[in-house]
């Protein structure tokens, strides 16, 4: 008898999970010790697989997600939806534990943004702040809305993935985002053991309360692990810490180039102060637009010294941004382009309009410019992480307004949990105005970041496994996968 080999089923319906998985290792370790197979949208499966290890075997998503689908006569989705929208607002309350920050401002976004849409979606909005604040203290609440939605949510279409495979373990990289409810609800269905990996340093604070409860979550360090267990409900010995697989380049330094050769490829300066500065997202899109001009006009004038030198890094959801917003933005960088000592990255993506994938060339550029850069100017980003991990100071430049669900909100009212966690390290520095990030800039020689303090965020963030938690986190997988699972 031919004994079966353990099948790990990964259901990567935002590409960015697929991005993440793939280029952290986690994808290759994991084809190393059992099969593996892909599940990915079909508008980007000839590009997946293109890209993936030959020994993966790659499958296209059949879900209909909500977005895809004509609702507008389907009651059931249109209270399904309302669930889902009490849930993402919900934190669970623990009072051994430190209240979550980020409920206050999405409650305050969700509210501003539907009452502009009627006295009907006002009224709907208010109830949904309220059940989700009720919800929020009360474990019953949050447990009667899951199974409500549980009920509601519609048959899954991978029954031959199941016969074909009959997998031992599903993973997905949320607890109820877009389309992965529908996969955990599924497996559960066909009594199969399901993971979520954490996929971004915010997910366990700002994403709300699970749509349905995994079997076990994977996170990259100890406040995570509290951050799940008493903000998302999930049990102590569910969860496990194996690192942050995203972050394990840095450390390993793949691809890392001298900084001549790097500088050269992009007719920088090596003798220069060089600034990186990741752009927003479309969030910020009409601010950006001001602040590239004003980054512009104070290179002309000389207000930024001649030895600094700029790297602007264009967001990548810019790429599924609508042609007009892309080539507005697109237009601004092509006159900085033309200003000695300005350089633009436009990222390298791979897909349509509608998904895309950062080619793996891109996270070689990104090793490079954490590592040969000087100082990070960032909006509420993982660069400012990255950067200390390099020993590089960030300024936190939180200007303007920006769109949230329609409405514009102060920027620096709209700081959630993991921001804040972030600076209560005390190695960012925040900045409001232009003019004070020229001020800081020209002032460039005299920044730097104490080791002490970024030993300090180093091992809060990456405690665990640094630079080998890809391998880890396959180990696990695999354990998992092999462990009898006493619910089914």
């Amino acid at each position: 008898m031919i004994k079966k080999k353990i099948t790990a089923m990964f259901f990567c319906y935002r590409l960015i999970d697929f991005r993440l998985l793939l280029t952290s290792g986690i994808f290759k370790n994991c084809s190393n010790i059992m099969r593996i197979v892909v599940i990915v949208p079909k508008s980007s499966f000839k590009e997946c697989k293109k890209i993936l290890p030959k020994d993966i075997i790659i499958r296209i998503l059949n879900h209909k997600i909500a977005k895809q689908e004509n609702y507008k006569a389907s009651q059931k989705t249109k209270l399904e939806n309302f669930l889902r929208n009490i849930l993402s607002l919900t934190y669970a309350n623990n009072r051994n534990y430190k209240k979550c920050l980020s409920p206050e401002p999405q409650r305050s976004a969700f509210f501003n943004s539907e009452s502009s849409k009627g006295l009907i979606k006002k009224l709907s909005s208010m109830l949904a702040i309220f059940l989700s604040f009720i919800g929020s203290n009360f474990f019953f609440v949050r447990k009667f809305i899951q199974f409500l939605i549980f009920f509601l949510l519609k048959n899954s279409s991978h029954k031959e993935l199941y016969e074909e495979f009959k997998p031992d373990i599903i993973i997905v990289g949320s607890m109820g985002l877009d389309a992965d409810a529908k996969v955990i609800w599924e497996a559960k269905n066909n009594k199969v053991k399901t993971l979520v990996i954490n996929q971004s340093w915010d997910r366990t604070v700002c994403k709300g309360y699970p749509v349905i409860h995994p079997d076990y979550h994977l996170v990259w360090n100890d406040h995570m692990k509290f951050e799940s267990m008493y903000y998302l409900d999930m049990p102590k010995n569910s969860i496990f810490i194996e690192g942050a697989a995203i972050w394990d380049y840095i450390f390993k330094k793949d691809g890392l180039r001298d900084k001549y050769s790097f500088f050269s490829a992009m007719n920088l300066d090596i003798s220069k102060k060089t600034v990186y500065y990741p752009l927003t997202p479309l969030f910020w899109h009409d601010e950006l637009l001001k602040n590239l001009d004003q980054f512009k006009l104070a290179k002309i004038s000389k207000k930024i010294s001649n030895k600094i030198q700029i790297i602007f890094r264009v967001h990548p959801y810019y790429w599924i941004a609508p042609e007009k917003i892309r080539n507005q933005l697109f237009s601004k960088l092509k006159k900085l382009e033309d200003i000695e000592g300005f350089f633009v990255d436009y990222n390298k993506v791979i897909g349509t309009q509608d998904s895309y994938i950062l080619k793996p060339e891109d996270q070689e550029f990104l090793v490079n410019v954490y590592h040969h850069s000087d100082i990070c100017i960032s909006v509420l980003s993982s660069s400012m992480m990255e950067m200390i991990f390099c020993g590089k100071p960030s300024i936190n430049y939180v200007f303007g307004k920006l769109k949230m669900r329609g409405q514009e909100i102060q920027a620096k009212d709209y700081l959630l949990h993991h921001i804040n966690h972030l600076y209560s390290f005390n190695v960012i520095k925040n900045v409001h105005v232009f003019n004070d990030i020229i001020d800081e800039l020209n002032n460039i020689d005299n920044c730097s970041i104490d080791k002490k303090l970024q030993e300090k965020v180093i091992n809060s963030e990456i405690s665990y496994n640094r630079g080998r938690a890809s391998k880890a986190y396959a180990n696990r997988i695999l354990s998992l996968a092999k462990l009898k699972n006493n619910n089914y």
